[in-house]
């Protein structure tokens, strides 16, 4: 609530999940869903031609490719079937010259994989980066996944989407200036067992690649399409008029999710801010660990909770401040922190939020802030 409304810089919309498909939002469009305002951090699909398979990337001879379903945007034929109809190689399609830094950063590939009640035939896709890689066998009609080979560290998680299986695969990058997938469509019909003999199709809708990023950073992003090029989505900027705090007494409060666990996050995530620098987190933010944080320019009040946050699941956060008796508090839920000297007043005249731009940010959402 309050007065002036809401300001939205958002340059490149993506294709956000509204419950049964991506849709993409209009640039400088608050992105609403189910009733919440969504932030989304910068992120950059670095995997050329995304979802358009007959372009860029290498089919094996025998692999068949059809662009003939509807896609993760509810389009028609903006998905393709796989199809492996030989009995002598495991026929599969490939991208192997996607540039990333050559260091030794987390690299995270994701890619959907409709699901489907076929069993007589396991999908198997590989994706590297440098020369680490894991390669894993699918079920698309459970989304169970078993590994076939590992190099180095690495990661897999599986979410249900609508009709799709989300799969991400998080490697540690070898030092390598190259990412790689590799997607087999019939990779066997024995569980974890790779046969050439083995024939069948499966549907894949989008295919993504994110350097420097985790599992944890990517699993909540808009679906980020690309063509030629790479494509960077910008991130999402709200901002109310300041006349709507009061820097004498106040309470700010607001229901908030984010898309990743408190010990999966590697910084500080914002959620009301008077201020737009690093120095400046102002009214509240969380930071890792599961701590609800506010900052006035000289001191911190702070709560503490042991499980802090978890992955989706909405908490009420927030701060309380009093000048007239110069403390502060903030609060998450019910539990409420030490009270804290309050200098009276909060850093900047503006008021931002879930404003973030330094690594590390995580994809969120905000209801019934008041």
């Amino acid at each position: 609530t309050g007065t002036g409304g809401l300001t939205t810089v958002w340059a490149s919309g993506g294709y956000v999940w509204d419950g049964t498909k991506y849709v993409q939002v209009a640039a400088n469009t608050p992105v609403w869903m189910s009733n919440k305002l969504h932030y989304y951090p910068e992120a950059t699909n670095l995997q050329i031609n995304s979802r358009q398979f007959d372009t860029g990337w290498t089919p094996t001879a025998e692999i068949v490719l059809t662009q003939d379903q509807i896609g993760l945007d509810g389009q028609a034929n903006t998905a393709w079937t796989f199809t492996d109809n030989s009995t002598i190689e495991n026929s599969r399609i490939s991208y192997i010259t996607t540039p990333i830094t050559a260091g030794t950063q987390e690299v995270t590939g994701r890619f959907f994989v409709k699901k489907d009640a076929d069993q007589s035939r396991f999908i198997r896709v590989q994706f590297a980066a440098g020369s680490n890689y894991r390669s894993i066998q699918i079920n698309t009609a459970t989304g169970d996944t078993t590994d076939l080979s590992v190099v180095g560290a690495s990661t897999v998680e599986v979410q249900l989407i609508g009709d799709w299986w989300m799969i991400l695969i998080q490697v540690t990058n070898s030092s390598g200036g190259q990412s790689a997938y590799y997607l087999y469509p019939a990779n066997g019909s024995v569980w974890g067992v790779q046969d050439p003999t083995t024939t069948g199709s499966a549907v894949f809708g989008e295919v993504e690649t994110f350097d420097n990023k985790t599992i944890a950073e990517v699993r909540g992003l808009p679906m980020i399409p690309t063509a030629g090029t790479a494509v960077t989505m910008d991130r999402t900027a709200y901002s109310f008029e300041g006349a709507n705090h009061d820097n004498a007494d106040g309470i700010w409060v607001c229901d908030w999710e984010v898309s990743a666990n408190a010990n999966e996050t590697a910084g500080d995530q914002s959620i009301i801010n008077t201020d737009t620098q690093a120095a400046g987190w102002g009214l509240s933010y969380a930071a890792a660990a599961g701590t609800v944080r506010s900052y006035d320019g000289t001191s911190t009040a702070e709560i503490i909770w042991t499980d802090g946050w978890l992955k989706d699941k909405p908490i009420s956060v927030g701060v309380v401040y009093h000048a007239s008796d110069a403390e502060f508090r903030s609060f998450a839920d019910s539990n409420l922190g030490a009270t804290t000297a309050y200098d009276g007043a909060f850093i900047g005249t503006s008021l931002v939020i879930m404003h973030r731009t330094t690594a590390g940010s995580i994809p969120a959402k905000m209801s019934n802030l008041r």
